[in-house]
């Protein structure tokens, strides 16, 4: 079946019988058609304000780009025949330094013969003319060296050459030991020296201590030993007190001397010579000797002797009084 150009809507043929579904559907057509167009039409007045809208902006655009083209031509550069323009920008900054050398041109200046002294980078230095000067330079010689750069905890500065000192260990110095003619450092000389202006002149402390204390024990075993051989037993560690104490008593037992005339001159025992005798007549033949034991005071026993002319009794007395035999009680 033939349809129109731009609707499509259907067109019966004369010999076509009518069917009421190709009408329904023209008229379908022709209505959308229509509300599109109504609908088109409603939607004009917006379109008219964006139009408005759309020259506003174009309005504002063209007022700045006649802001923009009178700043150009107030900033214009005039090209001057024979002249070409540089690439070169001329910045603010540029403009600023190229104005002050002009106005310190325009200054007193000092004179062209005037030396220009400034300051160097490097240290004792400095530039004059434009030429870095040594002006001071430290001694390097021994006794202005500095103390060189490292070094750490438990090391010392160590003797390296004159004036020169290295970082080292602070290791221990061994020393010689002393000698009889040279002092030392390590530890006293273990003998005797002849030096007395302060060196080394004897033992080391410990071992004179240790020598001393030999001396006096040895000392006192002699003491001890002499004391129990006369009578009055005594240890050989005994103490001074009792060395004392000892030697007292020995002291008093006396065989030969300082008899009391029959009374004790203390309280230990003691051993004299009495003073008694028989009357002693002309000739001297019938003298008695006596020997009294006295202990704490009282008389313990008297021994008496014969005439002098008696033999056994003159050998007694001189065994008891003469030849001091040891006596113990």
């Amino acid at each position: 079946m033939l349809t129109t150009t731009n609707l499509k809507l259907n067109k019966p043929d004369i010999s076509d019988k009518y069917d009421i579904s190709l009408f329904n559907e023209n008229a379908d057509i022709i209505d959308s058609s229509i509300t599109g167009i109504s609908n088109a039409i409603a939607g004009i007045p917006q379109h008219f304000n964006d139009v408005d809208k759309h020259f506003d902006d174009v309005d504002k655009q063209l007022v700045d780009v006649d802001t923009r083209i009178g700043v150009i031509g107030s900033t214009k550069v005039d090209k001057t025949d024979g002249k070409s323009l540089s690439d070169n920008n001329l910045t603010n900054a540029l403009k600023s330094g190229y104005d002050a050398a002009y106005t310190h041109s325009l200054s007193t200046h000092a004179r062209t013969d005037a030396t220009n002294v400034r300051n160097s980078s490097v240290n004792g230095n400095i530039l004059i003319n434009g030429t870095d000067t040594c002006v001071y330079s430290h001694p390097a010689t021994s006794g202005y060296r500095h103390i060189p750069s490292g070094g750490k905890a438990g090391q010392i500065l160590r003797w390296s050459a004159d004036g020169t000192a290295v970082w080292g260990p602070d290791a221990n110095t061994v020393y010689s030991a002393a000698s009889s003619s040279t002092a030392g450092v390590s530890k006293l000389y273990n003998s005797l020296g002849s030096a007395t202006d302060g060196s080394v002149t004897q033992k080391t402390v410990n071992d004179a201590i240790s020598s001393l204390k030999k001396s006096v024990s040895d000392g006192k075993a002699l003491v001890a030993a002499a004391i129990t051989e006369n009578g009055k037993a005594t240890a050989a560690d005994a103490a001074f007190q009792t060395l004392a104490d000892n030697i007292g008593i020995i002291s008093n037992l006396q065989y030969n001397s300082g008899y009391t005339q029959g009374k004790a001159s203390n309280s230990t025992a003691v051993l004299t010579t009495g003073g008694y005798t028989s009357k002693v007549d002309d000739d001297s033949e019938n003298d008695l000797y006596h020997v009294v034991f006295y202990i704490n005071g009282k008389p313990l026993k008297d021994i008496e002797l014969g005439p002098r002319y008696d033999g056994w009794s003159t050998r007694i007395y001189e065994r008891l009084v003469n030849w001091s035999i040891p006596f113990s009680i």
